[in-house]
């Protein structure tokens, strides 16, 4: 795991900023599908498709976890990031 600079950010955070929920809960289900099958594991076919066309129990589950991303770690980094400023 390689450390990260928070200086290094600053010029990212109005980016990072615009982020919610839903755009990481995409971004998780994309990269989760993705590394299953770099991995070889197979996950449902069910599931083995956009976010957007996900069964809505799985959609809510992402939804949640990207959220709860959001607020854990990335809303007290943004924090971080503008005490720097």
């Amino acid at each position: 795991m390689t450390n990260i600079n928070l200086n290094d950010l600053k010029g990212e955070a109005n980016k990072i900023r615009t982020y919610d929920g839903e755009e990481i809960a995409k971004w998780l289900h994309l990269n989760y599908e993705k590394f299953s099958e770099e991995d070889g594991w197979t996950t449902q076919k069910k599931c083995q498709v956009d976010f957007d066309d996900l069964p809505e129990k799985n959609k809510i589950v992402m939804l949640k976890m990207g959220t709860c991303i959001l607020q854990r770690f990335i809303l007290p980094l943004l924090l971080r990031i503008d005490e720097l400023k």
